[in-house]
């Protein structure tokens, strides 16, 4: 997972690509609540759409931020 064109700016969209070890914004951190946080960046994955069907972004922490599934 990682910001489209290499950018850190509020707003990116997130995608996939290969992965890449020198590559710091490919590097996520998990914090207090599952939220992700991108390290470069430092903003958190967003879903900006109510549906899930929306890209996921660059965006503030805290904010509409997607977080991990918990298992019950």
């Amino acid at each position: 997972m990682m910001p489209l064109g290499g950018s850190t700016t509020d707003g990116t969209q997130i995608g996939t690509g290969t992965c890449s070890t020198t590559d710091a914004t490919q590097l996520w951190t998990v914090e207090s609540g599952n939220i992700l946080r991108n390290t470069a960046s430092g903003l958190c994955l967003t879903a900006p759409g109510p549906n899930g069907l929306s890209p996921l972004n660059l965006g503030p922490c805290p904010g509409n931020t997607w977080v991990l599934p918990t298992r019950a």
